[in-house]
This record gives structure tokens, sequence and C-alpha cells, in this order.
């Protein structure tokens, strides 16, 4: 695979011209596929070219309170082609003068096409390049804008990043590091991914959070959206639980506060001695057991999770956690050798929808184990063997 971005320019057309390339590489980046929460990170390298151009505006502009109307429209910026290699291109939408001229209210003011958003990429590349260096932040970089930094790239893990590259431009890496080192040149905090067991331990209702004792016990905050969620979430002091979702973290690295967070599974903290005592244990869980209004585990989920459990344990695969899902399902979770595996059994579904993730590395593995094939053992031990041959 090259370091660089793809050059690509078999697209262009129709007024459009190549803004930026963003090659991503590393962890889940590395199996070629590009996770739909990663493109809320373009929109935030949007959002940030918009902002900084509009500074720069103002500062060229010092008669001006304000930009022009339309400013922030007249910059189109999307994905025109992703290449073999994760290389992903951005292009820009340019308008003419007179395009330009519908959209102000001085008509008579001059406003040059562009050039405050190729300026604002060239700074944000100039900002990356000094961070990966150890240098400061560039004199004329609005200072303000640092914390934009956090939304561009905090759906990244710790071992993903970009390389971003424009024109015969050498290739800049952004990735985690360079990210928290751009947003604590002005602020104490950055946010980062966050994937990790939790203990429960109360919380402050008025304030909608919770308090979680992580594994080195030190004590986190996690921001509830709602208070039925808190009501929830306090029912399971002392519970231990799996959380996912985006974090505060301080200078030291330490999380503070969790302020994003994944549906959260609750279930034994360790595998019982029998799949079938837990499935009935699950079958007499009552509507509403999650939230107001959520089904009880549906009588198809539970029964094709006890014969895919079943058919699993014949054939030598280990026991599982098993929890219901608050729309009627149920899931098998395992953790293996640095592996995260689950088995997802919707209502009335024909197959259970099998996935697991390298949390250690590059890795990721989906796959589906229908329930009325012949040799369903035969069948569920070879998705498995995807996963951890050695453990056949």
């Amino acid at each position: 695979m090259s370091d660089y971005p793809e050059q690509e320019a078999e697209w262009l057309r129709d007024g459009s011209e190549e803004f930026i390339r963003m090659r991503l590489a590393g962890g889940r980046f590395d199996t070629h596929l590009v996770p739909f929460d990663v493109l809320s990170d373009l929109a935030a390298y949007r959002e940030l070219v918009v902002d900084l151009a509009r500074v720069l505006f103002k500062r060229s502009n010092p008669n001006r309170r304000k930009v022009p109307r339309g400013f922030t429209d007249s910059f189109q910026l999307g994905v025109a082609s992703l290449t073999p290699g994760n290389s992903v291109t951005l292009a820009s939408r340019t308008f003419s003068n007179d395009a330009y001229a519908s959209l102000e209210d001085q008509p008579s003011f001059p406003f040059p096409a562009h050039d405050e958003f190729i300026a604002a990429r060239n700074m944000i590349f100039e900002v990356i390049s000094r961070a990966n260096d150890g240098l400061r932040l560039p004199k004329d970089f609005p200072t303000a804008l640092a914390s934009k930094f956090n939304k561009f790239g905090r759906n990244f893990r710790q071992d993903e990043f970009l390389e971003m590259s424009e024109g015969s431009r050498t290739p800049v890496r952004y990735g985690s590091s360079t990210r928290k080192t751009i947003v604590l040149e002005v602020g104490n905090s950055y946010e980062g991914h966050v994937e990790r067991d939790f203990k429960f331990d109360g919380g402050r209702r008025t304030e909608s959070l919770i308090h979680l004792i992580a594994p080195d016990a030190m004590t986190v905050e996690l921001m509830v959206p709602n208070l039925d969620e808190w009501d929830l979430l306090n029912s399971k002091v002392g519970q231990t639980a799996r959380i996912t979702g985006l974090g505060l973290f301080d200078r030291q690295d330490r999380l503070t506060k969790i302020t994003e967070y994944e549906e959260i599974p609750f279930g034994s903290s360790e595998p019982i001695a029998s799949t079938a005592a837990r499935l009935r244990e699950i079958e007499s869980t009552p509507s509403g057991w999650y939230s107001e209004g959520n089904p009880a585990p549906a009588s198809s989920a539970i029964n094709s999770m006890r014969t895919l459990l079943g058919a699993m344990e014949t054939s030598g695969i280990p026991r599982p956690y098993i929890y219901p899902l608050p729309e009627g399902g149920v899931v098998a979770e395992w953790s293996l050798g640095g592996w995260e595996i689950s088995a997802t059994v919707e209502p009335d579904a024909m197959a259970a929808e099998f996935l697991a993730v390298n949390t250690d590395g590059p890795g990721e593995i989906e796959d589906y184990i229908h329930f009325d094939v012949e040799d369903l053992a035969g069948v569920a031990l070879r998705v498995w063997s995807q996963v951890k041959p050695e453990e056949d």
C-alpha cells in the first residue's frame, strides 16, 4: 500500500475541483472498510475550513462586520472518489463572480472566488505540520479555533490516522496524537474514543450524571441524555458493563467524563453455569425492563439463540455472555485473545449476525449464520474459525 493518497482526477467536471486528498490508514481502515462514523469527521473538516475562512475574510475586509450573505453556502465540499487503499478525494464546487454576486447583499462588493477557503486549507496544513514537528501554532492562526480540531478525527481509534495531501504538497499525517497536541495548545482537555469496562456507582439526578469507577479506580462521570436513562443506569449500582463512545481526557490522558455513548449492554459479570438457565432468565424478562415501552425479549429470538448456542457448544465453542436487547432481540458476546465477538439474533430473524473486531490491531469479520442449514454446528464452527482458528 502506498504511503501517499492516490492521485485521481478523472472525475473533475462541472466546475468542481480537487480540494484535498485523504488516505485513511491503520486499525479498522486497514481492512479496506470506512466505518460510517468516520463520515462525521469529514464533515467536521469542512466545518473547520469554513470557520477559518470566515476569520480570514474578516481580516482581509476589516470594514465589514460580517461575511457576505451566502458565504458559507458558496463552499460546497463532498466526497468525489474513494479509491483502493482508502484514499478519499474531497472536491469543492467553485462559483463564478456572477454567481457570487447573486449571493452578495452588495453586488458591487468584490467577492474573489474561493480564495479564503483555499487559504484556510493551506493554514490547516501548516497547523498540522507544526504540531507533528512539536512546534507551536502559527502566529496568524486564530487560537480560538484550535478546539474545532476536537471534532475532526474524534472517532478515530488510537492507531488510526489520515494522510492529507493536495497537488504536489508533501502529505502530512493527522492522527489522535496530532489532534491532541493542537487542542491542548489552548485548552486543558481533548475528546477521544472510549471503549472499556466500568463499574456503576450511583450518580446525581439533578445534573443527569452517573458515577463510574474505571479499572484503575479513577472516578469518571457519564453524561446521560434524559432522566429515564438516568433512572435505569442508577439502578445498576454495583454492576459492571462495557461502555463505548466519546470521552473527555485531561493533559495526562486521564479520562474524566464520557460525553456520548452507545447502547450499554448489561448482564451477569461472568458466564453463568448453564446457557439454558440464562436463556430461561431472559425469557422471564418483562417489557419495559430497559425503558418505558420497550418490548420483552421475543420468543423467536430466544429460541433461535438457544438452537444456535446449542450447536456452537457441541463444536467446542466457549460459552458466551448472553444479554437481552431493548428491541426484543438477544445477543451473545465473547472476549477472546484480543477479539470482541458477538452473535445477534433479532425477532423473527432467519440468521444470526456474527461480528468480530480485533481490538489489538487491524481485523474485522462480518458474517451470517443461517438457522435452517443442514449442519448448523459445522457452519457455526466455520464462521468462528475465521476469528480464532487456533481454538477450533
